[in-house]
Parts: C-alpha cells; sequence; structure tokens
C-alpha cells in the first residue's frame, strides 16, 4: 500500500473545488412513512488533495510545515462515487513547492 500512496503524491499538489452527495437524516422523531424524504444533500468543498486511490480521495482545507513535519487541519475523505463534479484550481506559483515538500514529507 505504501508504493500506492507514493504513487498518488507524484502528482501533487493539487487544489480542487468538488460538488458531492451526502447521505442525510432527514427526520427528527417520529415520522409518517409517506412523509420520509429520499433525497441527498448536495455538498460544495474546496481543498488541497493529500491522497488519492482509486476509490477515495483525501483534501485538506489547512497545512502547515517544515522540515520534521507537516500539520493539517480541515480533512475530508471523500469516496469517488459520491463526487458529481471536481474542478482543479490553479495553485500560485509561489505558493507550489512549499505545498509540494509539506505533502511528500
Amino acid at each position: 500500500m505504501e508504493r500506492n500512496d507514493n504513487m498518488a503524491k507524484k502528482n501533487l499538489p493539487k487544489l480542487v473545488m468538488i460538488n458531492w452527495e451526502d447521505a442525510i437524516s432527514p427526520t427528527h422523531g417520529w415520522t409518517d412513512l409517506k412523509d420520509l424524504p429520499s433525497k441527498l444533500a448536495d455538498c460544495i468543498s474546496i481543498g488541497i488533495i493529500v491522497a488519492e486511490d482509486d476509490k477515495t480521495i483525501t483534501i485538506v482545507s489547512h497545512l502547515s510545515g517544515d522540515n520534521s513535519q507537516t500539520d493539517i487541519d480541515g480533512s475530508l475523505v471523500l469516496d469517488k462515487s459520491w463526487i458529481k463534479d471536481m474542478v482543479r484550481i490553479p495553485i500560485p506559483r509561489s505558493m507550489y513547492s512549499k505545498l509540494q515538500s509539506w505533502i511528500k514529507s
């Protein structure tokens, strides 16, 4: 699995906006079955891809790092089958190398 992780990180970093669907709990308490909605939540998330394989994609909203470690916050692992649309957003050249070194550490 480590080999796949390294291969997945080879083309990173990528900044993306993802439109995806999520499960919901549409009722609060007792509900008549005929009133049960059957819709999914429509979601949009923006983040930097830090891992990807055939089944999932992982994005984070915040990264901070140095030579010894990389810290993240705001992580989200999505099943690719939930994704309706994904758009790549250009990363400014001045930030690309820094992000790349943090992700590959």
